[in-house]
């Protein structure tokens, strides 16, 4: 047997309980910036313009007609990995990687200077997360 396959798999174990935990703590962050994103629909619902620019800042685009007007802000970024690691021979191993870009746009409809409505659109987050990159900029709305 050649001393360098145990080496090899010793790695491959670390490497795994390491993208393991990883994921796992991102995980929870996840859960807890979708369901902010939830929870903001609702309750920024009835805020004045001023309480929204004091949460949000300035938004990065606004559209007025009559007495309707949207705001609109950019969150999130960030990326989305899923990597296999396998041993395929006594001192190699084969990665697979691949990634995906998730952000968010929220729009926030006001109308007669009170918000009607907060609505997201874009790659949000994943199946059971719909909505967690746009807790990065409905946070500080959020109590």
């Amino acid at each position: 047997m050649i001393s360098g396959a145990p080496m090899v798999k010793n790695t491959l174990i670390v490497i795994s309980v390491i993208a393991v935990v990883s994921v796992m703590a991102a995980g929870c962050a996840k859960f807890e910036r979708a369901e902010m994103a939830r929870e903001a629909q609702v309750s920024m619902v009835g805020m004045s313009k001023a309480q929204v620019l004091s949460c949000m800042g300035v938004a990065q685009g606004k559209q007025v007609e009559d007495n309707i007007e949207v705001w609109q802000y950019a969150a999130g970024g960030d990326q989305t990995a899923l990597a296999n690691a396998f041993a395929t021979g006594q001192n190699f191993a084969t990665v697979i990687a691949s990634s995906k870009r998730r952000y968010c746009i929220i729009n926030i409809v006001m109308q007669d200077g009170h918000v009607t409505s907060v609505n997201y659109t874009g790659r949000t987050g994943g199946l059971i997360t719909q909505g967690e990159q746009c807790g990065f900029a409905i946070s500080n709305c959020v109590d």
